[in-house]
């Protein structure tokens, strides 16, 4: 999992971003273990028919521009495939639920650019309309959303988009189901665990590799994957956290992650 290929920096949000030159010795590192890359849909099909391949997903999150001018031409270099996950309501804007820091990595590709990726092989998905937690948004409301994304980016891609990344990584199971039910194929996660093919393809687990994750620990992430005493903890605290959420959603207005 990814998301801004630029300077990390300083400051709140920098273990969002990779810096390009890390990206690239990163994704070397893993073509140097055996590993080929593809997107989510092709990467479950390929371990659904051929088990036994060295798989790697590799998944970007919010579309930012620089994903065009830093992440693809690394891609495009190794031959990798990739799927990138697209918030459509923000669409050449910049990333507005990162509240006071929502210039932090630039603007959004803009829809002619999506379309761009998708031209050079690039698997495009949604990640929601407006970003929003889906598994606190009404069901008619959370409907409503993902009709309108798919909506939005076929008409970039030419067929709506066969995989949603929940917004923030939350889900349910009504949040799987409507989704299933709307058209999409697979869901994406958070997880930070290694994904186990025989889980349902909307649970799919990631892993987040950041700016400082290099060779040896890749390798051990993708043997093992990461410590878990942490998600253990958080998946136990969901079901007291989503009420939360809810609650601050509909008294207050405000969207807590």
């Amino acid at each position: 999992m990814y998301h801004s290929i630029s300077e990390p920096g300083t400051g709140p949000l920098s273990h969002l971003a990779v810096a390009p030159a890390v990206f690239e010795r990163q994704l070397e590192a893993l073509s140097s273990l055996g590993y080929e890359f593809l997107g989510v849909e092709a990467a479950l099909r390929a371990a659904r028919t051929t088990p036994g391949r060295r798989i790697v997903a590799l998944t970007f999150d919010d579309a930012y521009e620089d994903f065009l001018t830093n992440a693809l031409p690394v891609l495009q270099s190794l031959s990798a495939g990739a799927t990138l996950y697209v918030p459509t309501g923000y669409l050449g804007q910049q990333a507005d639920w990162l509240g006071p820091n929502a210039g932090r990595f630039g603007r959004l590709l803009t829809l002619e650019e999506v379309a761009e990726v998708a031209r050079a092989g690039i698997e495009v998905g949604s990640h929601g309309h407006v970003h929003q937690p889906l598994d606190i948004v009404p069901t008619d409301e959370l409907k409503a959303q993902l009709i309108t994304s798919r909506a939005v980016l076929a008409a970039a891609l030419g067929g709506p988009p066969r995989s949603l990344c929940y917004p923030h990584g939350y889900s349910s199971r009504r949040v799987r189901d409507v989704a299933r039910a709307v058209g999409f194929r697979s869901g994406v996660a958070i997880g930070h665990r290694l994904h186990d093919i025989d889980r349902s393809p909307f649970a799919v687990q990631r892993i987040d590799l950041g700016s400082t994750t290099h060779r040896g620990t890749i390798d051990r992430l993708l043997t093992a994957g990461p410590p878990q005493t942490r998600p253990r903890i958080k998946r136990a605290a969901t079901p007291a956290w989503r009420e939360v959420r809810r609650t601050a959603r509909t008294l207050a207005g405000r969207t807590l992650t």
